[in-house]
């Protein structure tokens, strides 16, 4: 009888109530989605891979330039359903979907090796928004991944970069972005003994947010820091996105970006 109850409230609960009110686990769990596989995306830029794209000095998008930092570690493309999901998270204030993504941002991390091999230690460290923009949104949507990735690591999380008021990235050409976000981010305070600091966000889009982050962290505690990007998704050159997915059987599709 009681099982016949439940059945009968969790049909109820699909037809007339939004999907968004489920748990952010069984979200995960009925949606069949898993992070994506090391060797699906470049360690040194985070793009997705095509058959035999990638190799030891990166791949097509990011061979012929430098990046700044040590490694990447995303969960996968800012595709269906993690688009929706991030923006849950930035837009929805869903804190629940947040900190599970975050466990899973720290697992794919602990595989990655991101906290092996250092004796003194490690810190995550969330791209900060500024504080208008969390008083209107509600969240800091970065700081709540680095908080639950750090429970499952062990790793502290250090909100140690600030940010001063700029207009959003969003809709914006690359170099526009560059423009924007140049000297936006300051660091302070202390991050102990650490040698490697991850830099936390929800999506990496063109990486001028993080290469200003990772800027930041090095004037205030020396150009030698080794630094890790860990995000959720990554964005597709529209270029690189049609080819892949045509690759694959597929077709283009246009995206929205909401990262740095």
């Amino acid at each position: 009888m009681a099982a016949s109850i439940a059945r009968v409230l969790r049909a109820w609960e699909e037809t007339w109530l939004s999907p968004t009110t489920l748990p952010a686990r069984e979200r995960l769990a009925r949606s069949g989605w898993e992070p994506d596989e090391a060797d699906s995306y470049c360690d040194r830029c985070g793009a997705t891979l095509g058959a035999y794209e990638g190799d030891e000095f990166g791949c097509a998008s990011c061979r012929d330039r430098r990046v700044p930092w040590a490694r990447f570690v995303r969960l996968g493309a800012f595709d269906e359903p993690l688009d929706e999901w991030v923006r849950s998270i930035k837009f929805g204030r869903d804190r629940a979907m947040g900190r599970a993504l975050g466990r899973m941002l720290g697992e794919s991390l602990q595989h990655a090796g991101a906290t092996d091999g250092l004796d003194g230690g490690c810190v995550l460290v969330p791209v900060p928004m500024h504080w208008r923009r969390r008083v209107s949104r509600g969240i800091e949507h970065a700081r709540v991944l680095a908080r639950s990735a750090s429970a499952v690591t062990g790793v502290p999380t250090e909100c140690v970069l600030r940010k001063s008021s700029r207009e959003t990235q969003r809709g914006r050409s690359l170099e526009a972005r560059k423009r924007n976000i140049k000297g936006a981010m300051r660091a302070r305070g202390r991050i102990g003994e650490a040698q490697r600091v991850v830099l936390i966000d929800d999506v990496a889009t063109s990486g001028e947010t993080l290469r200003e982050g990772v800027r930041a962290l090095r004037a205030r505690f020396g150009q030698d820091l080794e630094v890790w990007i860990g995000v959720v998704a990554v964005t597709a050159e529209p270029s690189r996105r049609r080819a892949i997915e045509v690759g694959q059987g597929g077709q283009g599709v246009d995206e929205m970006v909401v990262g740095g």
